[in-house]
């Protein structure tokens, strides 16, 4: 399995790190529907992404929609360059609340 990892790093914020693909979305899937429960306001930084492909866009496509059917507002900080491309050649880019830093 692939080294990542999804911390708390204040009230409703959570950084994600290491990478994101294939063998590593499951388990921060996982771990994160238990984390984000109990925050109206979500934001996830992902700045410390080292490395990502589709798998990691998935990941944060259902996230956004997880948070939706809550009715949570989730946000994404610090998207990676490799990242954005993929989401916007797929036309999902929008999709994404990202923000900056």
């Amino acid at each position: 399995m692939t080294a990542s990892a999804l911390t708390t790093s204040g009230p409703g914020v959570f950084t994600i790190t290491g990478v994101v693909d294939f063998s590593s979305v499951d388990s921060l899937l996982g771990i994160s529907k238990t984390m984000f429960i109990g925050h109206n306001h979500i934001t996830v930084d992902c700045g410390g992404v080292t490395l990502s492909n589709s798998a990691g866009l998935a990941l944060l496509l259902e996230w956004q929609d997880w948070a939706q059917q809550r009715g949570q507002l989730l946000h994404i900080r610090n998207l990676p360059p490799a990242l954005a491309d993929i989401a916007r050649m797929s036309n999902c880019l929008q999709l994404l609340h990202v923000i900056d830093g």
